[in-house]
């Protein structure tokens, strides 16, 4: 099938026997028992749609816009070397998608200094087989960096998983939209 916009984002259904597919000009598609509650496909779109979410009080689905996706903040590094004299709060959790297609979860930090923070954690590959709903999900180990400091914050972040589908991915961070403590 030709699409108009590539697909970004996939969300599943509550009871994981369906699932959404949405297009970045807002087209969604539905597979297995996923209800199709409507889309933005065919009509202008201010902002590219990023992420589908499942809305799962409302059995439906959240579409979002380029805009409603935040940046990565600026991380701070500790006003003292070593984590000993940091005193706000390290991430457990960070989400990297909206879709949940990528999060890294369980994250400890060894390393927070002046220079760098190194994090390691969990991150899970989905085969997607028969579908991304029912597929079998594998926890990997990965890799969060964060160096680069400028007026005492970070600002590059690299991400590197591990396993058969692992890859490396780097982010100079943006402005910050909120603190350190929006992470989980």
């Amino acid at each position: 099938m030709h699409l108009d916009k590539p697909v970004v984002g996939i969300a599943s259904t509550p009871d994981a026997h369906g699932y959404w597919l949405a297009g970045a000009d807002g087209g969604v598609f539905a597979f297995g028992d996923a209800r199709f509650y409507g889309s933005m496909g065919g009509q202008a779109v201010d902002d590219p749609i990023t992420a589908i979410a499942t809305d799962d009080a409302a059995e439906g689905y959240w579409l979002l816009p380029t805009s409603a996706v935040p940046p990565l903040p600026l991380l701070s590094i500790p006003p003292q070397h070593g984590s000993a004299g940091y005193s706000g709060r390290f991430p457990k959790t960070i989400g990297f998608s909206a879709d949940a297609g990528n999060i890294v979860t369980g994250l400890s930090w060894p390393t927070w200094d002046a220079h760098q923070a190194i994090g390691h954690g969990t991150w899970t590959y989905d085969n997607c087989v028969p579908d991304c709903a029912q597929g079998s999900q594998t926890p990997y180990p990965a890799t969060i960096t964060l160096s680069q400091v400028a007026d005492g914050k970070y600002t590059q972040l690299e991400e590197a998983t591990s396993g058969p589908h692992g890859f490396t991915f780097v982010d100079h961070l943006g402005t910050p939209s909120w603190p350190l403590g929006a992470f989980n």
